[in-house]
């Protein structure tokens, strides 16, 4: 079951229009703050921080620095959402 808070406002959840708006905006600059790290090649799910952490861990860079860059783009509107979430997500994707 997808988590409600993730769930956006004409779809019967919290998220606004505009906070769907910041979190793409966040995702996108991201990414972008990695893909010299992945060389010519790039996968198209990195346009999610997570994947973006990922990247950086397999690049032997240090994940702390580029979460704490990710947080500071976050937009105060949404940064509890997506810290309230992270941690879940960073676990499923074995960033530790």
């Amino acid at each position: 079951m997808r988590d409600q808070q993730w769930v956006a406002e004409h779809r019967g959840g919290p998220l606004t229009k505009e906070q769907h708006i910041q979190l793409i905006k966040w995702s996108c600059k991201c990414a972008e703050h990695v893909l010299s790290l992945l060389g010519k090649k790039t996968d198209e799910r990195l346009l999610h921080p997570l994947y973006a952490l990922k990247a950086v861990k397999n690049a032997g860079k240090s994940i702390d620095i580029e979460r704490k860059w990710q947080n500071k783009q976050l937009p105060p509107e949404i940064r509890e959402l997506v810290l309230s979430a992270r941690l879940v997500k960073e676990k499923a994707f074995k960033i530790y």
